[in-house]
C-alpha cells in the first residue's frame, strides 16, 4: 500500500513542511524511515526540504509533528487509517490509530 506523509520540521528556528507519498510500504515502515532509518539523518532530510545540498550528517532537523495515512484503496474496500501524533523533541511514543 501507499502511505501519505505530512511532516513538520524545525531547523534553526525556522519551520519546514514536507508532504509526500511513500510507495508500497506500511505505516510502521514509514514511521521507521523518518525516525530511525535513512530519512532520520539531516543529510537526507535536507534534500526533502531544499535546505542545503551539502548538509552534513547529524540530528539538528527536528520533527515537530507528523501525520501518516494509508492511501484509500477502493478495490480492496479499505478505509483510510490515520496515524497522528504530536510529539516533542526526540520523544516518540506509540502511535494512536483511528478509523475514518
Amino acid at each position: 500500500m501507499n502511505v501519505k506523509v505530512k511532516i513538520d520540521f524545525e531547523y534553526r528556528e525556522k519551520t519546514y513542511r514536507y508532504r509526500g507519498e511513500m510507495v508500497d510500504t506500511t505505516l510502521e515502515h514509514a514511521k521507521y524511515m523518518w525516525t530511525e532509518g535513512n530519512y532520520s539523518c539531516d543529510c537526507n532530510r535536507a534534500m526533502f526540504l531544499d535546505i542545503d545540498d551539502d548538509m552534513p550528517c547529524g540530528e539538528e532537523i527536528k520533527i515537530t509533528n507528523y501525520i501518516m495515512s494509508y492511501v484509500p484503496c477502493p478495490k480492496l474496500g479499505l478505509q483510510t487509517i490515520w496515524y497522528d501524533k504530536k510529539i516533542g523533541e526526540g520523544a516518540f511514543g506509540e502511535l494512536e490509530c483511528s478509523m475514518d
